[in-house]
Parts: structure tokens; sequence; C-alpha cells
């Protein structure tokens, strides 16, 4: 699997995955709800929300990513 961490895609992914989130974040779109899955029910930041994205592998990124 390709994380962002070892992903040689450069700032064009990048900065895709940054709109995706932020796009997500305040809505019932796939990457939050993978998200707030994970993390049960308690409060989160925009901040936690786009590095969970960015660390997110590739495949993954690319299913939940609508």
């Amino acid at each position: 699997m390709t994380t962002m961490s070892s992903h040689q895609g450069g700032n064009a992914d990048i900065e895709a995955r940054k709109a995706a989130a932020c796009a997500a974040f305040w809505s019932d779109r796939p990457l939050n709800v993978v998200f707030r899955r994970q993390i049960g029910d308690r409060p989160f930041s925009l901040k936690e929300f786009l590095a969970f994205v960015l660390e997110m592998p590739a495949e993954q990124f690319a299913i939940h990513h609508q």
C-alpha cells in the first residue's frame, strides 16, 4: 500500500487530498463517514481529519473519495 508519506505523486496529490478533506469535513461524504467510524463518537478537528486523509493508503482514498 502507498501512503502519502511514501508516495512520490507530489503536490498535486496532496492538494487533491486536502481539497477532498475540506469538502468532506462538514458532510456525510464517505471520507468523513470512514473517519468517524474509526474514532467513534467524539469531537475532532479539521487538522486531525486532514492528517487521517493524508495518511490514508492511496487505494483506500480512491475508494472513499467521491
